[in-house]
């Protein structure tokens, strides 16, 4: 799970909108549980990029919150149905990144 950042700005830096910045916590947080549970090599990974993600974007506090509370909603929406790496699991956690993947993609294209 998660912690909110202290000291993050009250105005938003963030180039994108609040639905993909939203979606893609939730990508993260549940790419988090999932890659974690099967891969001791990944188990900071996700949650780092959350960090990345925040510390980059430096969105307002309330949007911060919001992101935070996704991303950990994510991870424990996972936990709740995976409780061990299994084929299932392996095919949500493909299924999120390819996810995560698209929406990054979009996201890019919006600022050319």
């Amino acid at each position: 799970m998660l912690v909110a950042l202290p000291g993050t700005p009250a105005m938003s830096q963030s180039r994108f909108g609040e639905a993909e910045l939203l979606q893609l916590s939730n990508v993260l947080g549940g790419i988090h549980y999932l890659r974690s549970k099967c891969s001791r090599s990944e188990r900071q990974i996700w949650r780092e990029r959350m960090q990345t993600l925040l510390k980059i974007e430096q969105p307002s506090i309330a949007l911060e919150d919001k992101m935070v509370e996704e991303f950990n909603a994510a991870y424990k929406r996972q936990e709740r149905k995976h409780s061990r790496c299994n084929r299932d699991a392996k095919d949500e956690a493909k299924r999120l990144a390819i996810e995560g993947q698209g929406l990054i993609n979009r996201m890019t294209q919006a600022l050319n």
